[in-house]
């Protein structure tokens, strides 16, 4: 049975035709599903380069200290840890680069990136404890069909009642951040049904070279409807692949 996944959702709307469409099912359907991360081994584009590197440095910064507080992170991420990790992560990012573009940011651009997000984490979140990185969370929609979303970042308070949930963002464009918001509604909806916690915080961490900002995550209402667009995507794709009718409502 076909999985739903955010990536999948908007790979779809981005099909041309019917043909495409079923194209790209069947080779979803043949997959064994999602890394463990967004960014292993994938080619990358010039213009996504460094997003991609800033996110990946982040993500092998937090990783050592799963289990430890945003505070002992703070003191333990140094910039010399912080400079070897951005220099590894460039290179590898480098040679994955499709096309003949370098980018023309340099690896001092993402200190400054990297900077800004931890001094975040660091402000806002100082006491929470690490609780996973780039962690998939995999769930059921209301017929028991797959739905599967790896969040960034997820922080838990000290006393274990109350959980923040963080997507990275190295652009604040209105189609990038409704993006956002698109993918912590679903992963609100993986959290409510997995019934580990009641007490539940999203927010899309923008970063620049300049500036860091929490926006907070979407409303109940757009939840419900992040829901019934998973419903209506699933149904579509299960007739698709098996030749019924091309309707979509």
């Amino acid at each position: 049975m076909i999985h739903w996944s955010v990536t999948r959702h908007f790979n779809f709307q981005n099909c041309d035709s019917e043909k495409d469409m079923k194209t790209l099912l069947h080779k979803w359907n043949l997959s064994k599903g999602p890394s463990s991360s967004s960014f292993d081994n994938s080619p990358i584009l010039s213009h996504s380069f460094m997003g991609i590197v800033v996110h990946k440095t982040i993500e092998k910064l937090l990783c050592p200290h799963i289990g430890s507080t945003v505070e002992d992170f703070y003191r333990g991420c140094g910039p010399n840890t912080r400079n070897r990790i951005i220099s590894e992560t460039w290179n590898e990012c480098l040679g994955r680069i499709v096309g003949e573009i370098i980018p023309s940011n340099k690896p001092s651009a993402v200190k400054k990136y990297v900077r800004n997000a931890i001094q975040l984490l660091a402000s806002q979140f100082r006491t929470y404890t690490i609780e996973s990185v780039e962690r998939t969370i995999n769930g059921r929609d209301t017929k028991n069909r797959e739905v599967i979303g790896i969040i960034d970042l997820i922080l838990i308070s000290s006393d274990r009642n109350h959980e923040v949930i963080i997507d990275w963002k190295t652009t604040n464009s209105i189609q990038h951040l409704q993006k956002s918001k698109f993918q912590l509604a679903v992963y609100t909806l993986l959290k409510r049904h997995s019934a580990e916690i009641n007490d539940l915080e999203c927010y899309v961490a923008y970063i620049s070279t300049t500036v860091n900002r929490l926006i907070p995550g979407p409303n109940d209402v757009f939840v419900s409807h992040v829901e019934e667009t998973i419903e209506k995507d699933l149904d579509y794709w299960t007739h698709l692949l098996s030749d019924g009718p091309s309707s979509r409502t």
